[in-house]
């Protein structure tokens, strides 16, 4: 994927214009890594509007491939159900490499890295999930 494949929006970095009564609650959260636990309490308890994750679903030292496994599926079957508002799935550098099986981070598992990249593919696919790239120098940011 080149930079011209995503889109792109330059980076305001003034204060947001809200209307009183127009504040949404947000919960951003990311580093899941296969532990679906944590994640789901502070989504009920919280009852956000809008989800925005910031990737690592996978890999851990801790958790089993199907576990890790299975805690991305129950986030996609979360996002489905989810009716309030967004609910988006940012690629993490954990997720990464199991769509650029050259790439190597620290807990990756070729027990399951093919298992992975079809799943992921297909959610790109769907448009369940996006990239992020920031640009700093140049106050850019790009996604997909």
């Amino acid at each position: 994927m080149s930079i011209e494949d995503v889109g792109t929006i330059e980076l305001d970095t003034s204060p947001p214009e809200v209307a009183v009564g127009t504040i949404r609650k947000r919960l951003v959260i990311g580093d899941i890594h296969g532990h679906i636990e944590p994640f789901m309490s502070i989504y009920k308890k919280e009852d956000p509007d809008d989800v925005i994750i910031l990737g690592d679903y996978f890999d851990s030292f801790t958790v089993t491939d199907q576990d890790i496994v299975n805690c991305f599926k129950d986030i996609l079957e979360a996002q489905k159900k989810h009716k309030k508002g967004e609910f988006i799935l940012i690629i993490g550098n954990h997720d990464f490499h199991y769509m650029d099986l050259s790439e190597t981070y620290s807990g990756k598992r070729n027990s399951y890295a093919i298992h992975v990249s079809i799943l992921l593919d297909k959610c790109l696919e769907k448009k369940l999930m996006q990239y992020v790239y920031v640009d700093e120098p140049n106050k850019t940011v790009y996604y997909d």
